[in-house]
């Protein structure tokens, strides 16, 4: 990131220290401009780690149903049924 004093520097711990950095060197409380900033740093961060949904092998799945059926039939009557799973 550049302009009006927001740089983006990489600390040793791999994490941007952008936030710190971003304020206008105003007295005026421009909490926006350091909203954006974080954002951005957040945003950046996230498409850096690439963050993806855990994928359930079969095993675990059938074992998931297995448990719900369990949990299920526990229920008392008349309680409502649950959302079918996703496939």
């Amino acid at each position: 990131m550049s302009g009006s004093g927001c740089t983006r520097k990489k600390t040793g711990h791999g994490s941007s220290s952008a936030a710190r950095d971003c304020s206008p060197n105003t007295s005026g409380g421009h909490k926006w401009f350091t909203r954006v900033c974080a954002a951005a740093v957040i945003a950046a961060t996230l498409i850096e780690i690439g963050p993806r949904y855990p994928v359930m092998d079969e095993a675990a799945r059938q074992e998931l149903q297995r448990a719900r059926a369990e949990l299920e039939a526990e229920a008392p009557p008349g309680a409502p049924a649950a959302a079918k799973p996703r496939t």
